[in-house]
């Protein structure tokens, strides 16, 4: 709460001035749905760290949209993109050292498979050691270096370009090596993403959509495939974690449909939110609540495609298309919808589509003032 007080501070001091997008109204339509949502609560525990977070993604929304212009995201691109080459090399090289110097123990000695604590590697299945990085999970490590190359393909260097070419493998090693079916969407959405700039793409909305029921929809039933190699095996056994959560969730869904269960309910329920960001979203705001998040973001994309037609403005945003589209698509197995990384993603398009807005209108303004 605090965060939200020091926001609306400088907003009343007017050193933050909330620009007139649609979108900032929608997004303070959600937050207005969250917060009576936590208001009916039967869990204030979860509820109240939830909500916050929410409030925090909007907040970062909202700022964006105001503050950032094209000029800025593509500082940021090219800010982050170094930086995010430099982590991964360096990750990859004690990682490598990892295996050369100690590589036969840790698959000898199961007690090494999963370590306590930080650790650079972790061994799925028995057999194959994992690239976890610094976060110490391949499932973050793996999908966290898509931005980075996403934003390393749109990039172009009038000198050393071949290093972004190096920079660009770096990430794609440590896609690979993560193990992650999470990495493995984010380079099929890759993949995907940038047909939707095509100027002769005009059904844009029934494009995304496919490619988030397509390629999540692949990632959910890859959660039936075991070591085996049989897809049904888990299906027979009955034993999967995940569709066993979501059918408990569902159960609750029936009971409020329409404006859900308050902020809390699926971790009352589960201990935990569940790992489908669509029905936390359903089950705890009801299908009014899901319907303004998903307008936000449908808003976002088809502002972008129907203001921004500057080439350069386009390379600028699309890694961050890209990526938007790939958390969308995750979001079928995990908690996304209040990932920092996806709200980034979709403020920056905002951010994007509002600036080429904007510049529209000025270069109007001084053409009738030339006229004249």
């Amino acid at each position: 709460m605090l965060i939200g007080l020091v926001y609306i501070s400088l907003i009343q001091l007017n050193r933050l001035s909330i620009k007139k997008y649609t979108g900032n109204y929608v997004a303070f339509a959600l937050l207005g749905v969250f917060l009576y949502q936590l208001s009916k609560s039967q869990n204030q525990i979860a509820a109240v760290p939830y909500f916050i977070l929410m409030l925090f993604n909007l907040m970062l929304f909202v700022t964006t949209v105001s503050k950032l212009d094209i000029n800025k995201i593509k500082g940021i691109n090219e800010n982050i993109y170094v930086a995010g080459v430099l982590i991964y090399f360096i990750g990859l090289i004690v990682f490598s050292l990892t295996i050369v110097l100690d590589g036969e123990n840790i698959l000898a000695d199961s007690s090494m498979w999963e370590p306590e604590g930080f650790s650079i590697y972790e061994v799925l299945f028995g057999e194959v050691i994992a690239f976890q990085g610094f976060v110490g999970d391949p499932n973050l490590v793996g999908p966290g270096a898509a931005i980075f190359l996403y934003i390393g393909l749109s990039l172009r260097y009038k000198k050393y370009d071949s290093l972004r070419h190096i920079g660009n493998g770096i990430l794609f090693i440590a896609i690979f090596v993560s193990a992650s079916r999470g990495a493995f969407l984010a380079l099929i959405i890759g993949l995907f993403a940038p047909t939707l700039f095509n100027k002769d793409s005009s059904a844009l909305f029934p494009k995304v959509l496919k490619v988030v029921c397509s390629v999540g929809g692949l990632a959910v039933l890859s959660e039936y495939i075991d070591t085996t190699g049989n897809p049904l095996a888990k299906v027979e056994k009955g034993a999967d974690r995940r569709f066993l959560e979501w059918g408990k969730i569902l159960e609750g869904v029936a009971n409020n449909p329409w404006f859900g269960n308050g902020l809390g309910y699926n971790k009352m329920i589960l201990g935990k939110q569940s790992e489908n960001g669509y029905l936390n979203l359903i089950s705890e705001t009801g299908f009014v609540g899901t319907a303004i998040f998903i307008l936000l973001t449908v808003y976002v994309i088809m502002s972008f495609k129907k203001h921004v037609n500057n080439p350069g403005i386009i390379a600028t945003a699309r890694p961050w298309m890209q990526y938007l589209l790939f958390m969308l698509a995750a979001m079928m197995y995990t908690s996304s919808e209040v990932s920092a990384n996806y709200w980034i993603a979709l403020s920056i398009l905002a951010a994007a589509s509002f600036s080429a807005v904007k510049s529209k209108e000025t270069t109007n303004v001084v053409s009738r003032v030339s006229i004249k």
